[in-house]
């Protein structure tokens, strides 16, 4: 997963302003603009806090800081953040001040862009994962028919009205592309948890905040978000101060991507046509390195 990989130094702020007491004023617009309480001092190891319009002194200690290579979705990263009410880490490489780091730092491109990727790829097991299974193309209109055919409410029946009569409108372009490639992240998950389809890939509910959410709606929200360049971290409609709400429910929805997308894999990996597909791609290598050792076997293994 792309999103495990990324860590503090991948979002913090390097170019660091710290406090000067020779310029206090700016300091406070720094504070003002920025809603944040904060600025380090000079010397790395100390942080001013602005309280009642004024700076006070602090040493700076291991709830105030992180290190530069702690993962970006860690529990203990998390914990912190919730503890600093200024939603604001020191980075430090070793004991040396590197940068710092805030909550809405997670809206930076680079966190968007290992999502959509995680996304992507979660995508493509899905696509896999049915056509192991033995379907095809046409087995999604049937799908449709289906759930039309099941549907009371006038709101559903048209909404799969509206998807068969999409379907027949495209079929020569979906023929065209690869299996299952024109159709809907949101149809996609459906049909592998339908009925209809044997529940190939069933999904489960996940607890968020005391309330129990699908992981489809999830898994929909996170790639709404990621596609369409949507910040992870929101404002407080009512304080315009960021979110740490909407960060946590950020990772609860990354965890949830992670947790299935361990799920689909060990299902790609456990089915008897993957294996046996792996099994006969495995001995075609092993001839081919019997046949042509060693330069065979240092060209599988990467070692050319």
């Amino acid at each position: 997963m792309e999103c495990s990989k990324l860590t503090v130094s991948d979002i913090m702020q390097s170019n660091i302003l710290y406090y000067d007491e020779k310029i206090i004023e700016a300091c406070k617009d720094i504070c003002s603009h920025l809603k944040i309480d904060n600025l380090p001092a000079i010397d790395g190891k100390h942080f001013y806090k602005f309280i009642d319009r004024s700076f006070k002194k602090f040493r700076i200690r291991g709830l105030h800081r992180t290190l530069i290579d702690t993962p970006l979705f860690s529990e203990n990263l998390f914990s912190k953040f919730s503890k600093n009410e200024h939603n604001v880490l020191f980075v430090f490489f070793g004991d040396t001040l590197s940068g710092v780091v805030h909550i809405s730092d997670y809206n930076r491109n680079i966190v968007l862009q290992k999502v959509q990727d995680d996304l992507l790829m979660f995508e493509r097991n899905l696509r896999q994962l049915i056509l192991l299974h033995g379907f095809s193309n046409i087995d999604m209109l049937r799908y449709f028919e289906h759930r039309l055919n099941e549907s009371r409410k006038n709101k559903d029946r048209n909404f799969y009205h509206e998807k068969i009569s999409r379907y027949k409108r495209t079929e020569d372009e979906i023929k065209s592309l690869g299996p299952f490639q024109l159709f809907e992240f949101s149809d996609l998950l459906s049909f592998c948890n339908s009925s209809f389809s044997g529940r190939i890939f069933p999904t489960t509910q996940y607890e968020f905040n005391g309330r129990f959410n699908p992981a489809i709606d999830i898994l929909r929200w996170l790639r709404n978000l990621a596609m369409h360049g949507k910040n992870p971290v929101s404002k407080n409609d009512d304080k315009s101060i960021f979110s740490l709400e909407s960060l946590h429910n950020f990772r609860n929805s990354i965890n949830v991507l992670n947790s299935e997308m361990s799920k689909i894999n060990f299902l790609i990996r456990n089915n008897k046509d993957f294996i046996t597909s792996l099994e006969l791609e495995n001995r075609s290598k092993l001839d081919i390195i019997h046949n042509h050792h060693p330069r065979a076997l240092e060209y599988f293994l990467g070692m050319r």
